[in-house]
């Protein structure tokens, strides 16, 4: 399920790309009245409160909300998910490739149509 996460209080709208700490930021974005969007189904409202998801998208109003994103370190971002049996071989692979999965090439898409107001650095968590 493909869910955004929009707060109209705020006029804020979310992007959490894998590997940039998204289960943090989603505890974190829980507590700034956010409401989850079905995209899958039309933008039907989902559930009150944010929704942990990697989902980047823009609705039809994205100009009238700030946008707020979660990053971090390229290289950090990588080897985010490199743990337990066979790490060394897993960081073999490539920054290129990396960058190259599903999520990043959505991202990166994205920002030809919006750049983020404001980006919040794993770092800085």
């Amino acid at each position: 399920m493909q869910a955004l996460n929009i707060s109209e209080r705020n006029k804020v709208i979310t992007w959490t790309p894998a590997h940039t700490a998204s289960r943090l930021a989603s505890k974190i974005f829980d507590n700034f009245d956010f409401d989850s969007y079905n995209v899958n189904k039309g933008g039907t409202f989902l559930k009150k409160g944010f929704e942990h998801n990697h989902y980047i998208g823009l609705p039809k109003n994205h100009q009238e909300y700030k946008l707020i994103m979660t990053c971090r370190n390229p290289y950090t971002s990588v080897t985010a998910g490199f743990d337990g049996d066979n790490a060394q071989e897993r960081l073999q692979v490539s920054l290129e490739e990396a960058y190259q999965d599903k999520y990043h090439l959505d991202f990166m898409t994205f920002l030809r149509y919006r750049t983020p107001d404001y980006f919040i650095r794993v770092e800085n968590l």
